[in-house]
């Protein structure tokens, strides 16, 4: 029920609580609570555990979730530090207080985090990606590569991971444009591999002067760096020749340079 509570081994303030009498019942309540997005209630519930049991660092997280899910990131952050005050190795903490920092916009603090759950365990899955994406954030730039390969190597599906990986190639003069640009195709070819099967058969017409149609798939066809890059690829087609189509994968991202 509670899977945050993985750790090297017991916090002594843990051991040394008192047991409480309905401790469980009041933190399944609150669960219920906070399940059913009714933070008020919850919180108050947590509030009541902990006035029965002061370091019980489970009450804390949960506080700490609330508030971040509700996008008071200072109270999210404080109950984050009381908790680990009291545990200061707890790693559904440690994973949190990064999350608020993420977004609060300290990723220096997040990096913290990180390195800390890596000591602790580190088998916690995703925490290396994680941590090169806020090296990098900081520009630290070889740190974050050798992450993200420590990441690649544990992951069981590192799509995502390596696609990361070769966004932050662009910020090292160490790799040769060339080294890039060989990385990217071997990255697009482990994708189309899973994708489709280059034996099979097609019904399109296969007229060499026919009007060929190409379509465009991204989730930044909007105001993003890729448009950018996209707009005058699209202005400068040869319409002539070609069918141009755009597929925005996450339309509520919308304004004006999606419309044009």
């Amino acid at each position: 029920m509670r899977p945050f509570l993985r750790r090297a081994k017991p916090a002594a303030a843990e051991k040394a609580a008192p047991a409480v009498s309905g401790m469980a019942e009041i933190l399944t309540l609150a669960d219920a609570e906070l399940a059913g997005a009714r933070h008020d209630a919850a919180r108050a519930l947590y509030r009541s555990a902990l006035d029965a049991d002061a370091v019980n660092v489970y009450a804390h997280y949960q506080l700490a979730r609330s508030h971040l899910a509700t996008g008071d990131l200072p109270a999210a952050w404080e109950w984050c530090d009381r908790g680990l005050a009291i545990e200061p190795d707890q790693i559904g903490l440690l994973l949190l207080l990064a999350k608020v920092s993420e977004s609060r916009g300290d990723p220096l603090l997040a990096v913290q985090c990180y390195r800390r759950i890596l000591a602790v365990d580190p088998s916690v899955e995703e925490v290396a990606s994680k941590l090169a994406v806020q090296l990098c954030w900081i520009g630290r730039i070889d740190e974050s590569i050798e992450q993200f390969d420590r990441a690649i190597a544990q992951a069981r599906d590192a799509t995502m991971i390596a696609s990361n990986r070769l966004f932050t190639l662009n910020y090292t003069d160490r790799v040769s444009p060339e080294t890039i640009a060989a990385e990217h195709r071997a990255w697009g070819m482990s994708c189309e591999s899973k994708l489709w099967d280059r034996n099979a058969g097609w019904d399109n017409a296969r007229d060499p002067e026919r009007r060929l149609r190409v379509g465009y798939v991204s989730p930044d066809l909007r105001t993003h760096a890729v448009a950018y890059f996209v707009e005058p690829l699209l202005a400068h087609h040869d319409k002539q020749r070609y069918e141009i189509l755009c597929f925005n994968t996450v339309p509520q991202f919308h304004d004006d340079v999606t419309d044009q």
